[in-house]
């Protein structure tokens, strides 16, 4: 039963006795410190090196708190974040970043449980909002996608596949028939009369008056007076040719040199050095905005590691009564080989899962290597059960 075991201990939050032998056994280097920083105070478990490791408090100047697990100065393992306007996330943290399993609660009173991965909603989750609405299903990049059924507060559901935070289509609705258009009837037919007077004769053209050819009259001749004679009077001198004018030179106009070019004087002012830029103190995260959204999955064949590293690489759910266990960076689940290795290196169990599922033979060994306990498993369950 060593594979049931472990696996329910990777859905539940509290750390199974093995890990919690574990932390004590790695506290022997470790020790309690009280360390102030600019933006706020740590206390809690450091190691050698004076770095935050082990459980420990750190509470910031603006009233933001982180409670729980460090590994190497970042926020790792099981925590609780508050922030400072109210808003709190507890669940698993990996390397300083929400990833696993956890949830995160907003002051209007809205929630999201499920998971996460690089601090932002991942795999399966349930959204409940403020007013009463529901969303369950799938998430990717903080957006619904996938497979989801939304809930509204009146009870009626959407059902279908989500894309980037958009719903499913809704379906066209019925169009409204047509009405008959109405045509105006003919006007009735009038007869019109029409009187036709008769055309009167024209008025006859009158006669030309007749032609009365005038009687010539003989023409009387005139008298023609005698001719004067012609006195010729002497021409007088010719005139002397006019002097010829002498052209008036003009004035030469010297020509207007240019202007001689401007000189340009360029000034070059050296620029000022910037000012250094102070150290700035690791910033509070900031909370996460209202949702408004498969994950790849990973194929190992087998997988080797100790029950802490199991832990931290796997999550379990309970679907249906049957334990499944899901690679938490992907949300997929886990098929393949489990080889459960002890501190000393030593073999310690191994069994086989299918789509998440203990199917097949289980055994669990002892410090000397002789088998102490066999099940055979049938998609999650024993034949007893």
């Amino acid at each position: 039963m060593l594979f049931h075991d472990l696996m329910k201990g990777l859905y539940f939050v509290h750390v199974p006795l093995l890990t919690m032998a574990l932390l004590l056994a790695c506290c022997n280097s470790s020790k309690h410190a009280t360390v102030d920083f600019a933006d706020g105070r740590y206390e809690g478990m450091v190691d050698r090196s004076g770095r935050k490791h082990g459980m420990g408090t750190y509470a910031w100047k603006d009233e933001s708190k982180y409670e729980g697990q460090f590994e190497k100065d970042a926020r790792h393992g099981r925590g609780r974040f508050t922030w400072k306007s109210g808003e709190v996330y507890e669940g698993a943290y990996l390397n300083g970043k929400r990833t696993g399993r956890g949830s995160y609660k907003w002051t209007d009173g809205s929630g999201y449980v499920g998971a996460f991965l690089n601090g932002k909603r991942h795999g399966e989750g349930t959204f409940v909002s403020a007013n009463g609405a529901r969303y369950q299903g799938n998430w990717s990049n903080d957006l619904q996608d996938g497979e989801g059924i939304l809930t509204r507060s009146d009870g009626t559901k959407l059902v279908g596949r989500w894309q980037a935070g958009k719903p499913p289509a809704l379906p066209e609705p019925l169009p409204e028939p047509s009405t008959v258009p109405v045509l105006p009837a003919p006007p009735d037919p009038k007869v019109i009369e029409v009187k036709i007077e008769p055309t009167p004769p024209p008025d006859p053209v009158p006669a030309p008056p007749p032609v009365v050819e005038p009687i010539p009259t003989p023409p009387v001749p005139k008298l023609i007076p005698p001719t004067p004679p012609v006195v010729v009077e002497p021409l007088p001198p010719p005139a002397p040719p006019p002097f010829p004018e002498i052209p008036t030179p003009s004035p030469t106009i010297d020509p207007v040199p240019p202007p001689p070019p401007p000189s340009v004087a360029e000034v070059f002012a050296p620029l000022p050095e910037p000012p250094p830029t102070p150290l700035v103190p690791e910033p509070a995260p900031e909370p996460k905005p209202l949702p408004t959204a498969p994950a790849t999955g990973e194929n190992e064949v087998v997988w080797r590691g100790t029950t802490s590293q199991a832990e931290n690489y796997f999550e379990n759910q309970v679907i249906g009564g049957i334990d499944i266990v899901h690679i938490k960076k992907t949300g997929q689940p886990f098929t393949g080989k489990f080889v459960i290795l002890r501190d000393s290196g030593s073999l310690k169990g191994m069994a086989s899962l299918v789509n998440g599922k203990l199917h097949g033979e289980e055994v669990v060994y002892d410090n000397a290597g002789n088998v102490i306990e066999r099940n055979n498993w049938q998609n999650g369950r024993l034949p007893e059960e």
